[in-house]
């Protein structure tokens, strides 16, 4: 995968963008992140 510095920056800022916002609008992210966290705890 030849990927320049700028499209790995430019993937890592959507990237980031993408989870902050699907964590936002979807409560099925923090059900996910609520069960690794218990799985941890245990």
């Amino acid at each position: 995968m030849g990927l320049s510095t700028f499209e790995r920056t430019n993937f890592s800022f959507y990237y980031i963008w993408l989870v902050t916002h699907s964590a936002q609008n979807e409560p099925s992210y923090k059900k996910i992140n609520m069960k690794q966290r218990s799985n941890f705890d245990e």
